[in-house]
């Protein structure tokens, strides 16, 4: 599951969202890291393959300027194009996102046919690339070279914002056109003292503090006398956030309908999910599609989305809080990946 977190507040963002990003590290992503801030109304930007240490060795992350920024690691490398931040043709725009996309055939050629017509237009896509393996999730070209779903997000927010749209409109767009279960979160130039957010199911929470406000993919992000203050962010709704603090708009997703983590399903995860790490080690990504085969009957409606991916965050959390849960980084077998693997004290 890939790593996400934002500030905006008085302080400069990058010291902090480093330290956010490290602090997830303790259970997944560190293949592919990326960074992006706006300072006098300019964005800056990184990215490398690796982890924060090697986005610190390698780039002057550090020190970019800002005090609104954004910051994401996924657990898979390969092409640093297909690593986050995604930025915009213009490069006014950095967006970075967390969750799947449509596979529908129909939705495909859907895709397929807006970026062809966004690369005829002159929006250029830096992960273009004809891959050996299809990945049938992400949008082709007409040259037959794939492109990121990231990079096609944001180039699409952009052009709709150019054909009139304002910002909140053309993220809603741009969800319903390229994502499924997700969650966006994105900065411009063109607003920059502010970090739009919109979270379909996939998780993202919220510190709103003194003059400042950050968001995370978990609460093991934020500083620990934060940790309790935290809250998810509403399901769909495009979100602004500002030193000030949150925003919820009236713009929103409404393709999908997403169960609620009641108090019942919280107590089902937790009772199955410490019995999954007591017997073994196992990676997030394990825990999730453990959720996803064994819960079909613990949500309390039918659905089309769960929050899988909330709940397994949420129920890590309080057995890290306990002091039971640990964590290992190793290599697969291969070589090929570094994996978070996890356990806990029985």
């Amino acid at each position: 599951m890939c790593n996400i977190a934002g500030y905006v507040g008085q302080r400069r963002a990058a010291p902090i969202l480093i330290e956010m990003l490290k602090r997830q590290e303790f259970y997944d992503g560190g293949m592919a890291t990326g960074i992006a801030t706006i300072h006098e109304g300019k964005l800056h930007w990184r990215k490398v393959i690796g982890d924060v240490e090697t986005l610190l060795r390698e780039t002057d992350a550090m020190e970019l300027p800002g005090t609104v920024g954004i910051i994401h690691s996924r657990p898979g490398g390969g092409y640093l194009h297909f690593g986050h931040p995604h930025i915009a043709t213009s490069g006014r725009v950095a967006s970075v996102h967390n969750g799947g996309s449509f596979v529908l055939p129909e939705e495909r050629e859907r895709r397929n046919a807006i970026c062809t017509d966004l690369a005829s237009r002159g929006h250029r896509f830096l992960s273009a690339v004809k891959l050996e393996n299809e990945i049938v999730a992400y949008p082709t070209l007409a040259s037959g070279e794939t492109v990121a779903v990231g990079e096609a997000f944001v180039n699409y927010f952009e052009d709709r914002v150019a054909a009139g749209l304002s910002h909140e409109e053309a993220m809603c767009r741009a969800t319903e056109t390229f994502y499924m279960d997700l969650v966006s979160v994105l900065i411009t130039e063109d607003a920059p003292d502010r970090i739009y957010a919109q979270r379909v199911s996939t998780p993202m929470n919220c510190v709103i503090g003194e003059g400042e406000c950050y968001i995370a993919t978990s609460r093991f992000a934020f500083p620990d006398a934060l940790q309790d203050k935290s809250f998810a962010l509403p399901l769909e709704n495009v979100c602004i956030l500002t030193a000030d603090g949150l925003t919820v708009t009236n713009k929103h997703h409404g393709g999908e309908r997403v169960c609620e983590i009641t108090p019942k399903v919280y107590a089902e995860g937790y009772k199955q999910i410490e019995a999954l790490l007591e017997e073994k080690e196992t990676t997030y990504p394990e825990v999730e599609v453990f959720i996803t085969k064994n819960f079909a009957d613990v949500w309390p409606e039918r659905h089309t989305e769960t929050q899988r991916a909330q709940l397994g965050y949420e129920v890590l959390y309080q057995l890290y809080r306990e002091g039971r849960l640990h964590s290992e980084t190793k290599w697969t077998p291969d070589g090929a990946k570094q994996r978070v693997y996890m356990h806990i004290d029985k």
